[in-house]
């Protein structure tokens, strides 16, 4: 699955990678202590002040999104480039929210045992994710 197996360079197989590794690797981090990382979270993101229990959620779906992307499983891969796209952007908006306030707020982005403010890297970071689904889900149409 991953791009050095491939003849040739894709975009998409990468950014699926990418993704895939990115999404298993930080959920590890949330995983590690979830209710710290559900209270920071919650904070900041907007779908977690809406849902009950998505911020303890967040990390197992995270995990999911990484193994859907790893194994390029076809059939749900749109879904799962939508999905990224919504809690992306949900994100997005609530940091973007926070830092307009100069509130002082830890990313939850590595779980809470790494202490990292919310910065315009945290904001560009995620922009970056949610140019690779939309570039991805627009490759299904």
């Amino acid at each position: 699955a991953l791009q050095a197996s491939e003849e040739t360079f894709s975009l998409n197989k990468w950014f699926m990678s990418y993704m895939g590794i990115f999404f298993i690797i930080f959920s590890f981090l949330k995983l590690l202590n979830v209710s710290g990382f559900s209270m920071t979270f919650k904070k900041y993101d907007l779908i977690s002040k809406i849902i009950p229990g998505y911020a303890n959620s967040y990390p197992f779906i995270e995990l999911a999104l990484g193994i859907i992307f790893l194994t390029q499983t076809q059939s749900i891969l749109i879904y799962a480039n939508v999905l990224t796209l919504v809690f992306m952007i949900s994100q997005t908006i609530g940091i973007i929210r926070s830092l307009s306030k100069s509130e002082q707020i830890q990313c939850a982005c590595m779980g809470s045992a790494v202490d990292v403010p919310l910065s315009s890297l945290t904001v560009a970071e995620n922009i970056i994710m949610i140019a690779m689904a939309t570039y991805m889900i627009i490759q299904f149409l």
